[in-house]
């Protein structure tokens, strides 16, 4: 045009224009002849009127500003000068001048102001990207202003323009973000015929002026409008605009009955106005109105069949039906796995990078071209995103329901869910899920580990997705739990504790994890476990092969990586413990739960004394961070000890052990120096002397003092003397700090009966001043560990069994060191009278106020030599055979009559036969709902007699048999047991909680009380009450003991040890927790002997001697007594509980009497069993105890249950319901308020039979 313009009529254009050809340019070029060339417009047939005229009817199709200029000046010559001004406004808005445009986006409020015209000025080509863009966000603006007809034709023209631009492009042209913003271009669009509809209808009532009209429209523009919206809504109550735009800002709980009420109204109004539709029906199907929800669907397709929106609508395909953008391989598991095979087959061959996220405790390989983000956002590329979360598995949730919380909200906004599958990836066992939505395909992935949820979401588009299936499949090989077997700050800190040139390649690391899940499938899949090394690497030659020390790296990564002990296992076989490439796997198998891998781990320690010493001054210091996604973790009892330092030092040769201990003890962590000074209670040999006596030396450690000269014991003469020198300096005043320590070293330097500790002891007994201690340092003795005058003589080198500080809780100078000096001064007094004829000191009884001076004189004695003065351990009897100990009876082995015994004759039968009763009780409409089963089954695990489950390795159809010393209860035991599987047995065992037996002993902890099974049974409600009072009660006396605090909290330290000794020619395992409580140190221990396929346990080494080694001459085993004979011969098998008592008070024969309880379908059957000599009175009605019980002997008993109590029972069933939990705190608290209100409360009755 610039340099003239020549038209030829046979050019055949006029021609193509009435055939609608679409070129172009045509309509410009044609509107040009006309106005400027008039005659050669006229010769070829073409007249202006047929040109404006007609297509005027269809303008915007053409974008070019010429036709409407033309147009313009063609009108303005007809005098339609309102038409011409319009044009021309057009013109302007399809192609402006640089200087006469406005383009930052804050002048899009003057349009208020200043109408069409201002608006015309605002568009410019260059902020657009696509036509359709332009005309869309040019319509959106006339809808502001109230231009609703011209808003409506701008619309038609972007959705043209939107449909020709996907049409003569092919997709691969376009790019992601011209695609995305011609969508945007396409959803303004569309947007604005339904908005237009309710604005004509709203202005039309006087239900929303201008300026609301522009308000409404510019907030829902700007995006996050939920609370402009609101406060829109509450000035337009009427308006249909504005409650529609509003509810597309709603958050759920918006949508009340209120909301949902309008929105039935409006769509029963505007039917198949696709706004109304995409606002409202959301909210309908989450409640559930899903015939409305589909009708209203049905009448959007009639309206418009191919309107884009009914397939974008928050609604599931069971609602739409199957959407077409959804691709059909996501809609089952096997067309998916097909997929992600072909896209995913080259992420093998990428170089790999290893990334660790220590404070969300996982591990993810990804193909080094990805680095993935430090939040939330795991990743994102071209628009597809992997989000990663961690979260408590606090709902103990197995399979499916772990990843249903997330699918529930998935569906309540709309996504349908194709399926869910559970799977074996290299992480661990997992359930995945696939789901799809309007314009986005996802993937979820929850791998369940110990006490963690790991949750893995992708997304994107459909064709990103596609595109990056490759990527979700290296996550879903990479992506494993960090804190499988230590803590995930341990773990780091031991892989990078060696020199980086020895660190495994990635690519290694990554090898060694796929290995390793092919194991676990095998296995899994019925294979045994193959022999030797799964790990390739290993396997390498020549120039391939790997150094030793970064074989030792890689099978330290791998071990903490390994999610099964089966594969933890497996990599022992690469190295044995004496190997140099074993010497970093030594630490973390010596830790391990596993027994045989903790055997190992002992071998390893005494190979590499130094690598295990230096890791363990790195990552065995303060608090211990559990590993939470250990497969045992939810199993193990909340308060269990890590195994620790102490296990350490228990492990090492005693020279490796006591250098350790220097530098835990000297060191600047506390935990560590505890940890040391309670390993030597278990292993005096630990001890370093010449670091014991700097500690005794050491102003201002006298806890630390007395705990080390304990462990070690005060019979030699120099650790008596460093004991002295650190009274001596609290008698000074030197550390007034430590009292119960002072208190501690004064009773067992009082035992050693010493003329010249008489003074210091009269000195520590006078009344003085000292700080109050913290109430929590008096916490009472273990159950089966009560202190002992004196410990045996025993090798320095063996485990002790009697390692016990006592702890007195007056204060320093009180009764309790004012009666240790009186029976110190009355011990000497019998040493001094015996000296020379110590048989006239014979044993005193139990109540004798003197027997605690007359047992240390007696002790005193033989340390002198005066050996006949007391019971001294005669000659070993030699030992019995592996045979015996396998196959005897146990009361074959228990030598003498004074036993108390007792018997489950088929443990398994028993315990399910106690919960089927339970289940049977009637109980009164108060507290009939509860499910007593399941109270006896959390009952059971709460009482840690974990051994008597499927689970504990036993053989549960085979008798279960313990013995007691008499006199001492189940404090000393020893129990018989047949195994099923020794790892899993032992395993149950080193898990026992503290003053607990794992279930083991459950015979003689119940046998002697089982004639109260009957009343056991017919009290049920009032043991409910007691059981929920105690429950409660509990936790009040925290609250009040933490009120009660002054000061710091005592030093505390709880760990478990395991290690072996020898007693009576056997070895056996010795498991213990080792606990400190200030200056305070118990040892709870147990041992246990495999014979055969039985196991035999200990409450300690004392009752072990007994059984383990033949019985003294002349002395009859317990089978052979006459009572138990006759008492136990007429047992039955099956589900009972049998128990013979020994007791020198009952009044019947020979002092025995048999109790059996066996149960049946009809309930719990009791016999009593014994012999009585005793005459009948004369006169008596009676010449029997048999005449005396009832024919029926059924029970019943009738009480009353408060209004506080009956909160509790509901609090109850709150607890046992596993939907009802997060409501516990808010109970709890309020049955803690009514339980202690002081009015009377009202009373229901309740039955109870049995």
């Amino acid at each position: 045009r610039s340099i003239g313009f020549h038209f030829c009529p046979t050019c055949g254009c006029v021609a193509a224009w009435r055939a609608r050809v679409p070129a172009r340019g045509l309509d410009s070029t044609l509107a040009y002849l006309v106005i400027e060339q008039p005659d050669a417009a006229a010769a070829a047939g073409l007249r202006a009127d047929e040109l404006f005229e007609e297509t005027g009817r269809d303008a915007l199709r053409e974008p070019d500003r010429w036709w409407h200029y033309y147009r313009s000046s063609w009108l303005s010559q007809r005098d339609r000068h309102d038409d011409a001004v319009a044009a021309m406004l057009a013109a302007r808005a399809l192609d402006l001048p640089g200087d006469a445009s406005m383009t930052g986006d804050s002048e899009r409020h003057e349009l208020a102001a200043h109408g069409a015209l201002s608006r015309a000025t605002l568009w410019q080509r260059g902020r657009h990207r696509t036509i359709a863009g332009l005309h869309a966000d040019a319509g959106y603006t006339a809808l502001q202003q109230g231009d609703l007809d011209l808003a409506r034709r701008y619309a038609a023209s972007a959705l043209r323009w939107s449909a020709d631009a996907r049409a003569d492009e092919p997709a691969g042209v376009w790019s992601t973000r011209a695609r995305v913003t011609l969508e945007q271009a396409s959803n303004t669009a569309l947007l604005i015929e339904p908005a237009s509809e309710l604005a004509r209808g709203d202005m039309s009532r006087g239900s929303l002026d201008a300026q609301g009209l522009y308000e409404v429209l510019e907030r829902h523009s700007e995006g996050d409008a939920r609370e402009p919206m609101l406060a829109l809504r509450a000035r337009y109550p009427d308006s249909t605009l504005v409650e529609i735009m509003a509810q597309t800002w709603f958050a759920p709980e918006d949508f009340d009955e209120g909301a949902r009420a309008r929105g039935r109204a409006l769509l029963a109004a505007y039917p198949g106005n696709m706004l109304v539709a995409t606002a409202t029906l959301p909210a309908l199907y989450r409640a559930g109105e899903l015939d409305r929800v589909k009708q209203a669907v049905a009448e959007a397709r009639d309206r418009d069949p191919e309107h884009p929106w009914i397939d974008q609508l928050a609604l599931p395909e069971d609602v739409l039906g199957a959407r077409a953008r959804t691709p059909a391989w996501v809609r089952s598991p096997e067309p998916f796995d097909e997929q992600l095979a072909r896209e995913g087959a080259h992420h093998e061959q990428d170089s790999w990078r290893r990334h660790a996220r220590v404070h969300d405790s996982v591990e993810l390989f990804l193909p080094a071209r990805y680095e993935p983000g430090k939040g939330r956002e795991l990743l994102s590329v071209d628009g597809y995103k992997v989000l990663f979360a961690r979260e408590s598995r606090a709902s103990r949730c197995v399979g499916d329901a772990c990843i249903e919380p997330s699918l529930e909200l998935w569906r309540a906004s709309g996504l349908t869910v194709h399926w869910t599958r559970a799977v074996e990836l290299p992480g661990g066992a997992a359930i995945e899920a696939v789901a799809s939505g309007p314009e986005q395909l996802l993937y979820l992935l929850v791998i369940p580990s110990g006490g963690n949820l790991f949750t893995l979401t992708a997304g994107g588009r459909a064709a990103q997705f596609t595109r990056h299936l490759g990527l979700l499949d290296a996550l879903r090989d990479g992506l494993r739990p960090l804190d499988l077997v230590q803590g995930s700050q341990a773990a780091e800190l031991l892989r990078v504790n060696s020199p980086p040139q020895t660190w495994p390649s990635d690519q290694d690391r990554v090898q060694a994890r796929l290995e390793l899940a092919a194991l676990r499938r095998r296995v899994q899949g019925g294979e045994a476990p193959p022999s030797g090394c799964p790990l390739s690497a290993f396997s390498r030659a020549g120039e391939r092969a790997l150094p030793v020390p970064t074989r030792a790296d890689l099978l330290l990564d791998a071990f903490l990586a390994a999610p099964t002990t089966t594969e933890r296992r497996a990599l022992l076989e690469c190295a044995a413990p004496t190997e140099p490439a074993a010497a970093r796997l030594a630490l973390v198998s010596l830790l391990s739960e596993s027994p045989s891998i903790h055997d190992y781990g002992r071998q390893a320690a005494r190979a590499h004394p130094q690598q295990v010493i230096a890791e363990s001054l790195l990552v065995l210091r303060g608090e211990p961070a559990p590993a939470v996604s250990a497969a045992d973790f939810l199993s193990r009892q909340s308060d269990l000890p890590e195994h620790g330092l102490a296990q350490v030092l228990v492990a090492l040769e005693p020279s490796a052990a006591q250098r350790l201990w220097v530098s835990a003890v000297n060191g600047p962590d506390e935990r560590q120096r505890l940890a040391a000074l309670a390993a030597g209670f278990v292993r005096a040999a630990v001890v370093d002397d010449a670091a014991l006596r700097s500690l005794t030396e050491r102003p201002g450690t006298t806890r630390d003092a007395a705990l080390g000269l304990l462990a070690v014991r005060l019979d030699q003469p120099e650790n008596a003397a460093r004991a002295r020198a650190v009274l001596e300096g609290v008698v000074r005043g030197d550390d007034l700090a430590s009292p119960e320590a002072a208190r501690a070293l004064a009773i067992w330097l009082s035992r050693r009966v010493d003329p010249q500790d008489r003074a210091l002891l009269a000195a520590l007994a006078r009344p003085r001043r000292a700080p109050r201690t913290p109430a929590r340092a008096e916490t009472g003795e273990s159950k089966r560990d009560e202190p002992r005058d004196e410990p045996r003589d025993e090798p320095r080198d063996e485990p002790r069994d009697d390692a016990v500080v006592p702890s007195a809780p007056a204060p320093l100078g009180g009764e309790t060191l004012q009666r240790v000096a009186q029976d110190h001064a009355k011990a000497l007094a019998l040493v001094r009278r015996h000296r020379g004829h110590p048989e006239a000191l014979g044993e005193p009884e139990e109540d004798d106020e003197d027997a605690r001076a007359i047992r240390w004189a007696r002790r005193a004695l033989a340390r002198s030599g005066d050996a006949e003065a007391t019971e001294v351990e005669a000659a070993p009897r030699g030992r019995r055979s592996a045979q015996q100990l396998a196959t005897a009876p146990l009361a074959a082995l228990l030598p003498g009559s004074d036993w108390t015994f007792a018997r489950v004759a088929n443990p398994g039968l028993f315990v399910s036969s106690v919960t089927a009763l339970l289940g049977r009780v009637e109980l009164g409409s108060a507290v009939g709902s509860l499910p007593l089963p399941t109270i006896a089954r959390e009952l059971v695990k709460s009482q840690g007699w974990e051994l008597l489950t499927d689970e504990g390795g036993l053989d549960l159809a085979r008798p279960i048999e313990c013995a007691s010393p008499d006199g001492l209860g189940a404090s000393s035991f020893v129990c018989v047991a047949t195994v099923a599987d020794r790892e899993r047995a032992l395993s149950v065992l080193g898990r026992r909680a503290f003053d607990g037996d794992a279930g083991l002993a459950m015979p003689l902890n119940v046998g002697p009380s089982a004639g109260f099974v009957p009343a056991l049974l017919v009290l049920t409600p009032t043991l409910l009450r007691l059981y929920l009072d105690g429950y409660w009660d509990e936790d009040d006396e925290d609250d009040e003991a933490e009120d009660d605090v002054v000061g710091p909290p005592p030093r505390t330290l709880r760990e478990r040890v395991r290690t072996r000794r020898s007693l009576a020619g056997q070895t056996l395992d010795y498991y213990a927790l080792v606990d400190i409580t200030g200056a305070r140190a118990v040892v709870d221990r147990e041992l246990y002997l495999f014979a055969g396929d039985r196991l035999l346990v200990f409450s300690g080494a004392d009752v072990a001697r007994e059984v383990l080694a033949p019985p003294k001459d002349g002395v009859a085993p317990f089978a052979a007594f006459p009572a138990f004979k006759r008492l136990a011969g007429s047992w039955a098998e099956g589900a009972s509980l049998q128990a013979l008592l020994r007791d020198a008070d009952f009044p019947v024969d020979e002092n025995a009497v048999a109790v059996e309880v066996a149960l049946g379908a009809a309930g719990a059957r009791v016999r009593y069993s014994f012999t009585d000599k005793s005459e009948v009175r004369e006169g008596s009605q009676s010449s029997s105890f048999a005449d005396v019980v009832p024919e029926s002997p059924v029970s019943k008993v009738s009480l009353t249950i408060s209004r506080d109590t009956r909160e509790l029972l509901d609090s109850l069933r709150d607890e046992l319901d596993p939907a009802a939990k997060s409501k516990k705190s808010k109970k709890k608290k309020k049955n803690k308020s009514k339980s202690k209100s002081k009015s009377t409360p009202k009373s229901t009755s309740a039955t109870s039979r049995a």
